[in-house]
């Protein structure tokens, strides 16, 4: 995730913050930036892919710590200003910018400030598609000719109307938090353009027998499940895992990411998923580790479809 850190008195300069991605919303074409403050957290949700002279949308949420409040807060991107409670908002890019900052500012004073490139071409898909697969808590990706402003895409999930976490003229990503695991509906309409679809919230678990292993080598159970009726044309699936603590625990024998930012291979690896391999709905495969030491250890896993990610963002 991309951390800022507020300055404590706010009289001070804003802190000057380097971008870096969540690695499972990069499937999701979303980039995450976590405004950390002494009252609680402020998240936004933009495109990854920023195009100067094209329209974007995003989101902004509050998470107030107990007893706190960030009534106060405002996010400010180019000449838009709009309260940290769950607003949607839509900014034009200037054709003639080549990064994009933006603050999280108090009573006007800047506490956190980041700055984005900008890139000066990207992919542009004529048709939409929308990915097969989304993870349990995650967001759903549709590739397509979007016009940048969320107020023009209509949306529905289960038939409820739902909105857009961030929309480019390459896509939108739609959240899917609360959704229960297995297959969905989406629909999607932008101008003269509609599409239903189906998909999958998959949940992805990891089994050890214990918070704490053994030293040595030995091999950990991967679990997918919610694959009821997902298509031949979604597979093979991959599977990220992360590694959060490679001081205690090794990952072996993995394939090299595909899409993301790290890319050690004792900290982030995929395993893949063959469609021949899933029975009842399930998948279950080897994840091979060597403990360092004894100790607690912690991974984080989503899953995506790999025929997706590859046409859907080059």
């Amino acid at each position: 995730m991309t951390l800022f850190v507020a300055a404590l008195t706010l009289a001070l300069p804003p802190v000057a913050i380097q971008s870096s991605q969540e690695d499972w919303l990069t499937v999701a074409g979303v980039r995450s930036l976590t405004v950390n403050l002494p009252e609680g957290t402020v998240q936004i949700y933009l495109p990854l892919r920023i195009v100067g002279g094209e329209m974007i949308s995003g989101s902004v949420f509050a998470r107030p710590k107990p007893g706190s409040s960030l009534e106060g807060f405002t996010l400010r991107i180019l000449d838009r200003t709009v309260a940290v409670n769950g607003q949607g908002f839509t900014v034009p890019i200037p054709g003639s910018s080549d990064r994009l900052t933006l603050s999280i500012d108090r009573a006007g004073a800047p506490a956190a400030e980041a700055t984005i490139p900008l890139l000066g071409g990207a992919y542009a898909p004529h048709a939409m598609s929308v990915s097969p697969v989304a993870t349990v808590g995650g967001a759903l990706y549709v590739s397509g000719p979007f016009d940048g402003n969320r107020a023009n895409t209509q949306l529905q999930v289960d038939g409820q109307a739902v909105g857009s976490l961030c929309e480019s003229a390459r896509g939108c990503a739609v959240s899917i938090l609360g959704r229960s695991i297995g297959s969905h509906t989406v629909r999607i309409g932008e101008g003269l353009l509609n599409l239903e679809a189906k998909f999958n919230v998959l949940q992805v678990r990891v089994v050890a027998p214990g918070t704490r292993l053994k030293k040595g080598k030995q091999a950990l159970d991967v679990v997918v499940d919610g694959l009821e009726g997902l298509p031949e044309s979604a597979f093979p699936l991959g599977v990220s895992i992360a590694n959060e603590t490679p001081n205690i625990l090794k990952m072996l024998d993995l394939e090299t990411l595909v899409v993301g930012s790290r890319t050690s291979e004792s900290s982030l690896g995929v395993l893949s998923v063959p469609f021949a391999e899933v029975k009842n709905g399930s998948w279950t495969g080897k994840l091979k580790v060597q403990a360092l030491r004894v100790g607690e250890f912690r991974l984080t896993s989503y899953a995506y479809s790999k025929p997706f990610v590859k046409s859907s963002l080059p």
